[in-house]
């Protein structure tokens, strides 16, 4: 994962969005990989890419699949895929690791320059791609962004944020039935939502009394990480940083070196309480559960995508 700040080309190689089979009939639904629950293995539609190759895959489907819902709009699509070997495959620490901690904290007030199972590539040429798009009117280019990224949902310090656009729905596995859109949308906010459950009340309570033995008064893992990438977040979205580097100020410094900090903190307290274990095993329950009581709609997320 990279911090906040928007580093192009670099991706991290674990669950990437895929093609997936339904099984016809009951079924216990698909089979999660590593580390994944019983609900992510619907709702993320996942495939482990693991090489430059993979990667490469990875994007020319998911472009058949963004160009197809552009053509429905009324535009052609050209993609700028690299070649496996011009993709260069990182082998830094992973994420969570004492390592990371060591070097980046969480990842959000430092930049992270060297990510285990990353792919980096420099954005290839796309000569018909240029020229398609210069062919376009003013007007036809805006409907064009507007089709291929979405509406424009906020505009604050010189960023853009748009949702809703071919490259998320489709290049990313998301069906165009409304209904089907509603199911997934549905049941990432329940996985967004896990880390607040009361089922993890205890132990995060268990977490936080061995934070407070460090002098540090924090309520979950989950709650500390997000804290610091929002605020990492609102500091970059802000835009007045004197004209440098907005995370080589002062202010930047000294929160990277707290974020360090409270993330080495964090990472000895989970390994203390067990919490990593502990939290997985309460969170695939419940999407279990989730799974159990909205079964059937799920299988009809499963089938879509399958058809397509």
């Amino acid at each position: 994962m990279r911090g906040p700040r928007d580093w192009a080309g670099w991706f991290v190689g674990v669950s990437l969005v895929a093609g997936c089979s339904a099984v016809p009939g009951p079924s216990p639904g698909p089979s999660p990989l590593p580390g994944q629950g019983p609900l992510e293995a619907y709702v993320a539609v996942a495939a482990s890419v693991e090489d430059a190759a993979g990667w490469v895959e990875h994007m020319r489907r998911s472009a058949t699949w963004t160009a197809a819902c552009m053509a429905r709009e009324g535009f052609e699509y050209y993609p700028a895929i690299p070649a496996a070997e011009d993709i260069e495959v990182a082998d830094g620490p992973e994420p969570g690791s004492r390592e990371f901690a060591e070097r980046w904290g969480y990842g959000a007030w430092i930049e992270v320059d060297e990510l285990a199972g990353g792919f980096g590539y420099a954005e290839p040429a796309n000569p018909e791609g240029r020229a398609y798009l210069s062919s376009l009117s003013k007007g036809a280019r805006e409907a064009y962004e507007t089709a291929l990224w979405g509406e424009i949902v906020s505009e604050r310090g010189g960023v853009t944020h748009r949702e809703g656009g071919c490259a998320e729905t489709a290049g990313a596995g998301i069906p165009s039935d409304p209904f089907l859109r509603g199911v997934r949308a549905e049941a990432e906010e329940f996985l967004l939502s896990i880390p607040k459950d009361p089922a993890l009340s205890g132990l995060d309570e268990e977490w936080s009394v061995c934070m407070a033995g460090e002098g540090m008064s924090l309520r979950s893992p989950h709650e500390v990480r997000e804290s610091f990438m929002r605020d990492a977040l609102a500091y970059l979205a802000d835009g007045d940083h004197g004209g440098i580097d907005p995370f080589a100020t002062p202010h930047a410094l000294e929160r990277a070196e707290e974020e360090k900090r409270v993330a080495l903190a964090d990472l000895e307290c989970r390994e203390l309480v067990g919490y990593d274990q502990r939290y997985t095993e309460i969170e695939h329950e419940l999407q279990a559960a989730y799974v159990e009581a909205h079964r059937a709609d799920l299988e009809a997320l499963l089938a879509a995508l399958d058809e397509r």
